[in-house]
């Protein structure tokens, strides 16, 4: 058949192809996307003098939030102080909402890290006056990475709680319930039946999972009481990490006050964190009846130096108890008068919510008795927090 086309069309064929391949030599490769979190050692340390400013709530918005960005992956700071600062200054309670505060929560909820994505659900994701597809599609992602039913998956639940909310979230674990892999099946209809009854499905799984610690680790007892006394940071910390992953927190009794002692002492504030995190949560908090060992224990706590120990002594155990001396109460309230850090204050004035003729009686004292001005004006504003506010986080 003739070439159809002429001389000069064939030249221009001939042009057009080696300018195509000349430019392909200078294509440029695509550069990977930069991890949202990122800035490396630098970037912690600008975190880290960030949240030790004496100036950090004035700081420019956009200054914070790219801090926290190239700093939270790095720093020395607790990630959870760090992530419920970002909640309570931009998201919980607040209106309108700071769009990328709740981004930045969204990127947090999808990293490993059981604290820092507990933290982005617990005081950012939940708290969103709107949940849009990206924050359920976080919510339900969480849900299926962790094993920590009560506190997480029960925060998400609390967060969609609402009929048509919770409807729009259970949509979402479809495909994970069509999964080719049985595990993940499994997961996705634990979660479900967690989402529509927390506390029947929680009272059911608690009970299978006592059972399976006190066979497994019951008979070492005396051993791990030894090791926890004469053991070093690591092992204490890596230990109490031992115990929450295979459900020892659910056995856990008063014969370990010598063990629990001696981590109290211990150098390592990562132990200390963890120790009034795991002695709260599991003897007093969760437990039926309520250990006056660990809350001895815990008490003795709020004279740590580092808040986050105190700030774990009480949420995790002290706001908890049941029944309270007036002694107990007197602590709790002078912890609030010199610290006034929000998420410790209200949650003392949540936990003393049924202790009001106790909290009047001693503030009331106080009162009469106190000579200083600004000592009696602290004491007036822990009236009014518990007497004349309407809402306590």
């Amino acid at each position: 058949m003739k070439n159809s086309f002429s001389p000069a069309g064939q030249h221009c064929a001939i042009f057009c192809m080696m300018l195509f391949l000349v430019l392909s030599s200078f294509a440029v490769e695509p550069q990977p996307k930069k991890p949202y979190f990122s800035g490396g050692p630098e970037g912690g340390k600008k975190l880290d003098a960030l949240m030790r400013a004496a100036d950090k709530e004035s700081r420019p918005t956009d200054e914070i939030l790219e801090t926290v960005r190239n700093g939270l992956l790095t720093c020395q700071s607790h990630k959870m102080p760090v992530l419920r600062w970002i909640g309570n200054k931009y998201i919980w309670g607040k209106n309108p909402q700071n769009e990328e505060a709740i981004h930045l929560m969204v990127e947090a909820s999808r990293l490993p890290d059981l604290n820092i994505y507990h933290s982005a659900i617990y005081f950012g994701l939940s708290t969103t006056l709107k949940k849009t597809p990206e924050i359920r599609q976080a919510m339900i992602d969480v849900a299926m990475k962790t094993e920590d039913y009560r506190n997480t998956i029960g925060r998400i639940e609390w967060g969609c709680r609402d009929s048509k909310e919770k409807a729009e979230l259970l949509k979402l674990l479809e495909p994970y319930l069509q999964s080719e892999d049985k595990q993940v099946r499994t997961k996705a209809e634990s979660v479900r039946a967690f989402l529509n009854d927390p506390q029947g499905w929680l009272a059911v799984d608690l009970e299978k999972k006592r059972q399976k610690a006190k066979e497994e680790y019951g008979p070492q007892f005396p051993e791990l009481k030894r090791r926890l006394i004469e053991g070093n940071s690591d092992f204490r910390f890596e230990l109490f990490h031992e115990f929450y992953r295979n459900n020892v927190t659910l056995i856990l009794d008063d014969s370990f006050k010598e063990a629990f002692e001696a981590c109290m002492k211990d150098s390592d504030v990562r132990v200390r964190r963890e120790l009034a995190r795991l002695v709260g949560g599991s003897m007093i908090w969760s437990a039926n009846e309520q250990s006056p060992m660990a809350t001895t224990l815990l008490r003795e706590m709020l004279k740590d130096s580092d808040r986050d120990v105190r700030y774990n002594a009480v949420y995790h155990g002290l706001s908890t108890v049941r029944e309270r001396s007036d002694e107990q109460v007197t602590e709790l309230l002078l912890l609030i008068l010199d610290d006034r850090e929000p998420n410790l204050f209200s949650r003392v004035v949540w936990g003393l919510r049924d202790d009001k003729d106790q909290v009047r009686r001693i503030l009331d004292q106080w009162k009469s008795n106190e000579k200083d001005a600004d000592r009696l004006k602290k004491i007036e504003e822990v009236d009014d927090a518990f007497f004349q506010s309407k809402t306590a986080k």
